[in-house]
Parts: structure tokens; C-alpha cells; sequence
């Protein structure tokens, strides 16, 4: 894989960041917002007819996601089953038949610029291949994988919950809050997991599983918050580990 196909990845993962906290259908607007940031990603490859047919197709994309959220009101499946369709997109517009490639005068430009910045000078050093790859992994395992983790979480029913009052009884519903606190906490340990094992630190991991266990030692007593817990932590830490491990397979 070329660096220009990592790189139109990373653009394509981290533009789906801004639904990261959405749990509802994404709106028009935020659908435009994904899409401009993706097309504002391609503008640093040249010209043809080729960036022209893939940037329609990114749409249409973009636009049976939405379609599809809010016609079934489900946002984990439409998000997940819409990546596999972006690296199919991304493998032919740059397989060796098509080959989009970065426009040629971007390079030149920056080579120009270099002596005049550290910082410009300082990127010409860098392995911008490696660089994309590692990126790539990391994004996969903040939002990519809590999908599939919440997704996962809902067909076993093991989401949070707590009850409420309404009409004079009692109904049990999702506990949002505690979701998205198990959201972001599941996103900061996998991005150290990540790290730890891309640096073969093994043993670190441990030191977040014993700190997970301690910080919630008093609502593990509660038998379906501690199988919420305990499988989405197994779930996290293995779909991590597994990102972690690919992508070191895919490392120059």
C-alpha cells in the first residue's frame, strides 16, 4: 500500500471523528461537514478524472449513510458497514491501474519552502509511510472499534442501565451518562494499549486493567455493571491489542 492510500484513510477515519459522541442518526449538516473535510483531503493529489469520480462516489456515500441512519434509526450498523466500502473505494483509486497519486508541485512547493522553515525542513526527514500507517491504527481504535464494541454491547444487552419513573412505573432505559464515561474511558485505554504494545511494553497493561478495577471497585458489587464492565474492558483491550498487532504487521 502506498503512503497516499494511508493517508486518504487517516483523512476518511478522522472525519468520522465529529460523530464519535453522536449516538443519534447524523444530521444533514454533519454529514456535510464529513464530507467537505474529506474532499478538503483530496486536494492535495493532482487533478484528473479519476480524484473527480472518486470525490462524487465519497459523497454518495456519505449520503446513503445518512439516508440509511435515519430511515432505520440505527447509527452503529450503517457507520460499520460503511468502512469496508471506503477501503474498497480507496484499494481502486490507487491500484496500479488508476494510481492516484499527490500532485507533483505540492512536494516541489514544500522542498522550495524548506530552507526558509525549521519545521518544513525537519518533515523531509521523516518516514511519512511509517508515519500514516501508525495514524491509521490509532484512529481505527478510538472511534472504529467503539462502534463495534457498542454494537456488540446492544445484541448481548449489556449496556448500562438505570431506572426511571414515567406514567406512575417504573421503566429501565440506557444510562446515557454512564455510556459515554464508559466511552471515554475505553478510548483512552485503548490508545494506550495501542501505544504500549506498538512498544512492546507488555507489562503496562496490566497497570491499566489493576487502575480500571480500582477506580470502579464499589460498582462491580452491582452483578450487571460488573458484566458491562467486565466484558466491554475484554472486548476493548483485545480489539486493541489485535489493531496493534496488524498494524505492526503493516510497518516498512
Amino acid at each position: 500500500m502506498s503512503v497516499e492510500f494511508y493517508y486518504l484513510a487517516n483523512v476518511i477515519v478522522a472525519s468520522r471523528l465529529i460523530c464519535i459522541f453522536n449516538d443519534q442518526p447524523v444530521t444533514r449538516r454533519q454529514s456535510v461537514v464529513v464530507g467537505l473535510l474529506q474532499w478538503i483531503g483530496l486536494g492535495l493529489f493532482e487533478l484528473n478524472a479519476a480524484l473527480v469520480v472518486l470525490a462524487v462516489l465519497l459523497a454518495f456515500t456519505n449520503f446513503l449513510v445518512h439516508f440509511f441512519e435515519n430511515r432505520s434509526k440505527k447509527v452503529n450498523e450503517p457507520r460499520l458497514l460503511v468502512l469496508p466500502v471506503y477501503l474498497i473505494l480507496l484499494s481502486i483509486f490507487f491500484s496500479p491501474e488508476i494510481g492516484l497519486r499527490f500532485n507533483p508541485d505540492l512536494a516541489a512547493g514544500i522542498g522550495s519552502l524548506a530552507g526558509y522553515s525549521l519545521l518544513l525542513s525537519e518533515s523531509l526527514n521523516v518516514d511519512w509511510l511509517r508515519f500514516q500507517i501508525t495514524l491509521l491504527g490509532f484512529l481505527l481504535v478510538t472511534n472504529e472499534v467503539n462502534l463495534l464494541i457498542r454494537y456488540l454491547l446492544s445484541i448481548i444487552n449489556l449496556e448500562p442501565k438505570k431506572e426511571l419513573r414515567a406514567d406512575k412505573r417504573l421503566i429501565t432505559v440506557v444510562d446515557q451518562r454512564g455510556y459515554n464515561a464508559g466511552r471515554l474511558i475505553g478510548i483512552l485505554e485503548r490508545g494506550l494499549v495501542y501505544y504500549f504494545v506498538l512498544n512492546a511494553q507488555f507489562a503496562a497493561i496490566g497497570f491499566i486493567l489493576a487502575a480500571k478495577s480500582f477506580t470502579r471497585f464499589k460498582e462491580l458489587e452491582q452483578r450487571e455493571y460488573a458484566e458491562y464492565v467486565l466484558i466491554g474492558t475484554l472486548l476493548s483491550m483485545s480489539l486493541a491489542i489485535l489493531v496493534a498487532l496488524l498494524t505492526q504487521m503493516l510497518l516498512p
